[in-house]
């Protein structure tokens, strides 16, 4: 997004209202329009926007793995006392150390795995569907 927000539409030649870049062609003297989205310059708004999403999905996603990893380990007595027992063994409390401590990560895993944080939803046919002319009946 900060590279895209750099860009100035001078210099993409870009027209912000279609985000389309225009070429011309010399032979025939028209302007030949194509799509590229890779070079779409994004607004001061939609930048803003784009940063309260990431704030929100991260922050959900954290809030509910934690919460659910609070709720198995108060479910199973024993992993709550192993956690706590390989816990007990930091001495230092930084990102190496508890990349370190194998259970605590086989915890937060096997949560995500029980309860992940994006629910999906499945969809069935209530009737059959004719595929166009492919003949193929959903």
């Amino acid at each position: 997004m900060i590279d895209k927000e750099e860009k100035t539409v001078k210099d993409l030649d870009v027209d912000v209202s279609t985000s389309e870049e225009f070429f011309h062609n010399e032979e025939s003297d028209e302007k030949i329009v194509t799509k590229d989205e890779s070079n779409r310059v994004l607004s001061s708004d939609e930048l803003t926007a784009q940063g309260i999403l990431f704030f929100i999905a991260g922050y959900d996603a954290t809030s509910a793995a934690i919460s659910h990893c609070i709720y198995y380990l108060s479910k199973y007595k024993e992993c709550q006392q192993k956690l706590y027992e390989e816990l007990q063994t930091i001495t230092d409390f930084n990102y190496e150390t508890l990349n370190k401590l194998k259970y605590l990560n086989a915890v937060i895993k096997e949560s995500l795995r029980l309860a992940p944080p994006l629910v999906c939803i499945d969809r069935e046919c209530l009737k059959d569907y004719k595929l166009g002319n492919t003949g193929f009946i959903n």
